[in-house]
């Protein structure tokens, strides 16, 4: 899939999705339930998810989910990238409760497997705070956005320019997390984190 990789890089994603959809097929080919199928599903997921096309996002991600829960069982840190994806797209939609238990589960299994540490841990993480930033549910969103500054502040150093965002997004939502009807705010203009860990054709999210 390194040519799909390369066309998403250079923003040709009319050409990663054909790179993508043939490389599908000649897994499918080989394999039809294998892994290197749910990758690519993955993988065209959050490309027809970049585009618009959410409903059909959901599809193909509902596929790779079912893969790799077979293959892999659903405790797989692979199982929570696809999770964490479907969770976003299920925001898109409106559908904010399914969304909270996807992210949930796949929090859950990262911090089991990976460590409450981990990137893809803290992206999940910050994902449910928005969420729940989405929905004016400060008091729940609040001490998740504490976890990020942690996290990050941990990995970065305290005086990294990276932890300023995190430290933003926390005071933006201090001020109201006594008070839950206040109108929401977005998280540093934040889409949620697609992580794509152990997909090494994917190229790395365009959201931090």
């Amino acid at each position: 899939m390194s040519g799909a990789a390369t066309a998403y890089e250079e923003d040709r994603l009319a050409d990663a999705e054909v790179a993508l959809r043939e490389a599908i097929a000649e897994a499918e080919r080989a394999d039809l339930e294998g892994l290197g199928v749910a990758a690519g599903l993955n993988a065209l997921a959050v490309l027809v998810g970049d585009r618009g096309r959410v409903a059909e996002a959901m599809g193909l991600g509902g596929r790779a989910l079912a893969i790799r829960e077979k293959k892999l069982g659903p405790g797989h840190p692979d199982v929570a990238i696809t999770l964490n994806n479907l969770a976003g797209y299920l925001a898109l939609e409106g559908r904010q409760g399914e969304a909270e238990a996807l992210y949930q589960r796949a929090l859950a299994i990262q911090e089991r497997a990976l460590g409450p540490g981990d990137a893809s841990t803290v992206a999940t993480v910050r994902n449910l705070a928005a969420l729940y930033v989405g929905q004016a549910r400060y008091l729940a969103a609040a001490p998740l956005l504490a976890r990020v500054v942690r996290a990050r502040e941990q990995s970065l150093g305290p005086a990294h320019p990276g932890l300023a965002a995190e430290l933003n997004n926390l005071a933006e939502i201090y001020p109201w997390s006594a008070a839950p009807r206040r109108p929401s705010r977005s998280i540093s203009g934040r889409s949620p984190s697609r992580t794509r860990r152990s997909d090494p054709s994917i190229p790395s999210s365009r959201s931090s």
